[in-house]
Parts: structure tokens; C-alpha cells; sequence
């Protein structure tokens, strides 16, 4: 009798552990394709991430307005990153990796930091696709989110949360109010 409980118990537990493995596969996809919803302006019209329309930075007199918000308060892409991609990406190196950078300082190292350089595996494979520094800043950031998610859906569910709960929380890390804001 002991034998046959222990055993209707294993079973039961493998058939509990079948539901939950189809409810986190169905969660995942729901995970993927909020992400899919939430970055399909920039995924399936060629759109590129960017604070402000860069009008300033051209000494433009004529400020187009356009369905975009602009935001001033983040300039680095414009006066960092965008440039040091740039540079990586086009700039007169002799080997696959760029290590000094003349247009700036009269010349300084190039920059390696925040993973926008070619040592990085993520950005140098992206930069084999692209040699827009717009494009690559993009799809780097997209990449960097959805992998985000991705991650902490993972973490979640080996903690041992319910498959609504991993989806729900990387749906709010992903795609939620922080990450809203420094993309707009």
C-alpha cells in the first residue's frame, strides 16, 4: 500500500511538472511577443533610437517638428556614444579593433567602455551587419532589453515562480516605465 501511494505520487508529480513545463514554454512565447509588439516601430520601420532630432549639433535654423518626443536631457548619445561608435565602426584602425581616436583632444585612446566597442562579442558581430552607427546603437539597445527580459524570466522561473509571474515581471522590466523613458 505505502509502495502504491509513493507511486501515484511520482506520477502525479510528472504530470504536474508536464503542465507547468507547457504553461512556462506558453508564458515565454507571451514574453516574446509583448517584446516583439513593444519594439515593432523600430523593428519593422527601420526606426533608430535617438533623444532629439541632433538639429542643434548640425546648426540647423530649422527645427522640424516630427511625431517623436525630444529630449535634451540626453545628450551623450549625441555627443558620446554615436561618435565613439562612429569611430569604431569607420575610423582609420589597423587591426579589427580601433585604439586611438584623432578627432577629438588632439587625439586620445579610443574609448572601450559601455560595450559600444568592437571588443565586446555582441557589438562586434552586430557591427558585421551594419557600419551605421545609429543602426548598430539601436539594435544593441534592442538586443540589451529583449535579453534583459529574457534573463530575468529565466531567473524567475529557476527561483521556482509561477510561469505568470516570470512573464509578467520581465514583461515589467522590459518594457516597462524605466526602460520607456530612456528609450522616448
Amino acid at each position: 500500500m505505502f509502495s502504491g501511494s509513493v507511486s501515484e505520487a511520482l506520477k502525479i508529480k510528472k504530470e504536474i511538472r508536464a503542465i507547468m513545463t507547457k504553461n512556462y514554454r506558453n508564458a515565454f512565447f507571451f514574453l516574446i511577443l509583448v517584446q516583439i509588439f513593444y519594439f515593432a516601430p523600430i523593428l519593422f520601420k527601420a526606426e533608430v533610437i535617438f533623444p532629439h532630432n541632433n538639429a542643434r549639433e548640425m546648426h540647423s535654423t530649422v527645427f522640424q517638428d516630427d511625431e517623436h518626443i525630444s529630449n535634451r536631457k540626453f545628450t551623450d548619445q549625441s555627443w558620446v556614444y554615436i561618435p565613439e561608435i562612429n569611430h569604431h565602426l569607420n575610423g582609420n584602425s589597423h587591426a579589427w579593433i580601433s585604439v586611438w581616436n584623432p578627432c577629438v583632444q588632439l587625439g586620445r585612446p579610443t574609448s572601450q567602455l559601455c560595450g559600444f566597442g568592437k571588443a565586446y562579442l555582441i557589438t562586434h558581430l552586430l557591427s558585421l551587419f551594419t557600419d551605421n552607427p545609429f543602426v548598430l546603437y539601436t539594435a544593441l539597445t534592442v538586443l540589451t532589453i529583449i535579453l534583459t527580459g529574457l534573463f530575468l524570466f529565466l531567473f524567475l522561473k529557476t527561483l521556482g515562480l509561477c510561469p505568470l509571474a516570470c512573464s509578467i515581471a520581465a514583461i515589467g522590466l522590459s518594457t516597462g516605465v524605466f526602460v520607456s523613458y530612456w528609450l522616448i
